[in-house]
């Protein structure tokens, strides 16, 4: 195994995490097989696609100001353990909790910050008192301007990054056959509760538009087996990367997450973004912003 040279920090609540990391780090020309990534371990191998995952430590109660030190400790000791030159904050300038300040960076290690949109007015209040100072940072997406002025503080150097994903090999069912029918197609890879709401958001935006639920072919992507209570016509299937089957859609389903919205920008014309709330993430501000490109195109 390549020793690492970079280390992403990349903790998030899904898995959102790793297919932005696989993103930032082919954009930004950095060798997978040169990186680490301090994380939740997927429990599919397929969400991983490679990359290295190590755990990030584990804390009681690390949402208390002891275990946001105890954590950004533990951060601290596995960076010095794989001799990290090269350390890239993903979504939050101080980690989800607040965890990572000026003492969780070993002396010496560069630190880059990717930054997404996030609910600036909930997250603000868990910045340390010292924070990461960045070499540079990369905004992937408007932000909010009191969160831009903060970063813009905590930097000298501020680029705007368009993601770019790498090729990659599917895994999982074959891209289904069509039938004819208009497809719409439901990508999720949230809670089970969430594709349900995804998909019969989807039945219900068809009936506007004069469909029945059998005049659809209405394909569910997941990586979830066990979703319960969708549409009795509904065709599950476990596909990554889902961007495979977005040319044969008519109607894309998703949520508002950042890759969702990222990734089908190519077919916005026909995607239909169904926020859903989150600690920290602004999907409700990322949905209207499609829809607001929307009406402009329209």
């Amino acid at each position: 195994m390549t020793r690492p040279t970079t280390a992403v920090y990349a903790c998030g609540a899904g898995y959102g995490h790793l297919t932005r990391t696989r993103a930032v780090l082919h954009t930004l020309g950095i060798p997978a097989e040169t990186a680490v990534v301090l994380a939740r371990p997927a429990p599919d191998p397929a969400l991983a696609d490679g990359l290295r995952v190590v755990p990030v430590p584990e804390v009681d109660d690390a949402w208390s100001a002891a275990g946001r030190a105890e954590l950004g400790a533990g951060v601290r000791r596995v960076l010095e353990d794989l001799g990290t030159a090269h350390l890239i904050v993903d979504a939050f300038p101080a980690g989800i909790r607040g965890e990572l300040d000026a003492d969780a960076v070993p002396d010496g290690v560069v630190v880059d910050h990717v930054a997404r949109l996030v609910r600036w007015d909930v997250y603000a209040p868990f910045l340390p008192r010292r924070p990461v100072r960045f070499a540079t940072v990369w905004r992937t997406e408007p932000l909010h301007p009191p969160h831009d002025r903060y970063l813009v503080g905590q930097t000298d150097a501020v680029h705007d990054l368009t993601l770019v994903d790498p090729p990659r090999s599917p895994v999982g069912d074959p891209v289904p056959q069509g039938d004819g029918r208009p497809r719409w197609l439901i990508v999720h890879a949230g809670p089970p509760d969430e594709v349900r709401h995804l998909a019969d958001y989807a039945v219900d935006e068809a009936r506007a538009e004069g469909l029945a639920p059998a005049d659809i072919d209405l394909v569910v992507v997941t990586p979830h087996a066990d979703v319960v209570g969708l549409p009795a016509a509904a065709r599950l299937v476990a596909h990554v990367p889902a961007v495979d089957l977005y040319p044969t859609a008519d109607r894309i389903v998703t949520g508002g997450g950042f890759n969702a919205v990222r990734q089908t920008e190519a077919w916005s014309d026909r995607h239909l973004v169904v926020p859903f709330e989150r600690r920290f993430d602004d999907q409700f501000a990322r949905a209207r912003r499609v829809r607001a490109r929307h009406r402009r195109s329209g």
